[in-house]
């Protein structure tokens, strides 16, 4: 890979996958820097109301002739600067739209950006948890990845693995970095969410009765206010030790996710939509728990199916090294928040009025 020892005092920046929650919150610290001289959003679709100084262009992941019409637009306005690539397909039941978003598409988009001379830096956004199933592992920046298909639970974390490994084998113009964030959700600032982009998780909760728990199970989990400071200093920094780095808290493994579930459901009690949830371990709530749960209609057992899915994803036991990430924002351990320090902020967004307990159907 290239590498770059220094930046301009301004410089444009492209953001992708901006309309997601960590996007919307990347989004915020890079319109407060003053060092951004231009900034874009590449989207699917035009955002109604646009940011302020913030200009949008159309651009499909799984497009390639959008992806190539964007390229030539940042060429023509004599883009100087660098490209934070958040975009991803997380869908745990769209296996084929994970690898061809995730995989392909983030490889065609950065084989066209070669054709934009201005381009400096590409921050490709991956995930921590594609390692695999490793339990009880500590993940270090030098183990060597992609794991075979086997070792992944979803197509998510496979593609992601799939496409840093291309990544990292493949010469490119501009300097390449790859972040690596654990699982974010909440922020610890008393900032409300914009998008409703884990309210499908809390309506498969509510209207299937059950919260899937495992009680060993340790959680490395970060929060999204300092995932977006993190990546975006990640980005700016003129030059890193390391080329990849994991963004993750680092907890130790009695931080468990069955704790977390539970202090989560204490905020929610007040609300009352909390009453008569069932707390199952990961086995006892298994691939096929919905095809003997009576009641649910199809749609139901759909989203039983992508809820086990996702809970499992997140019981994976592991945590990541989190030095590299220390290091290069020059903070200590003691600076990063804990992730259950975010749990009234996430209590209050799911357990927001529009949630309409009339429409919940519980099993009990």
């Amino acid at each position: 890979m290239n590498t770059i020892s220094s930046s301009p005092a301004t410089q444009d920046v492209l953001l992708t996958g901006a309309s997601s929650e960590i996007g919307l919150r990347v989004l915020d610290v890079l319109r407060a820097r003053q060092d951004v001289r231009r900034l874009f959003i590449m989207a699917r679709k035009p955002p109604k109301r646009a940011p302020c100084a913030v200009s949008v262009l159309q651009g499909d992941m799984a497009n390639a002739d959008s992806l190539q019409a964007v390229a030539s637009t940042l060429r023509e306005a004599e883009f100087n600067g660098l490209v934070i690539h958040l975009a991803a397909n997380s869908n745990f039941l769209e296996e084929d739209g994970c690898y061809a978003v995730n995989y392909e598409g983030a490889l065609t988009w950065m084989n066209l950006l070669r054709s934009v001379p201005g381009l400096r830096r590409f921050l490709y956004v991956g995930t921590a948890m594609n390692c695999g199933i490793r339990p009880n592992a500590l993940v270090r920046m030098d183990d060597p990845l992609p794991l075979h298909r086997a070792d992944h639970l979803t197509a998510y974390t496979h593609s992601k693995a799939l496409a840093e490994d291309a990544i990292t084998r493949t010469a490119w113009p501009y300097e390449v970095r790859i972040a690596k964030p654990s699982i974010m959700l909440g922020c610890v600032a008393d900032q409300p969410s914009r998008r409703d982009n884990i309210l499908w998780a809390v309506k498969a909760i509510f209207t299937i009765g059950v919260i899937p728990v495992s009680p060993a199970v340790g959680l490395d989990c970060t929060t999204y206010d300092f995932g977006a400071k993190a990546l975006v200093a990640l980005a700016f920094k003129p030059a890193l030790r390391h080329e990849k780095v994991y963004v993750s808290s680092g907890l130790p493994f009695d931080t468990s996710f069955s704790q977390f579930m539970r202090e989560l459901a204490d905020e929610l009690a007040p609300t009352g939509i909390s009453a008569n949830l069932r707390f199952l371990d990961i086995p006892e709530f298994g691939q096929d728990w919905a095809e003997g749960e009576p009641g649910l209609t199809r749609s139901q057992r759909r989203l039983a199916n992508a809820l086990f899915q996702h809970y499992r994803f997140l019981a994976m036991n592991v945590r990541f090294d989190q030095e590299p990430l220390l290091e290069e924002l020059e903070i200590g351990s003691a600076d990063v928040p804990a992730y259950f320090a975010a749990i009234p902020t996430i209590a209050r967004h799911w357990g927001a009025p529009r949630i309409s307990t009339r429409s919940i159907s519980v099993h009990v």
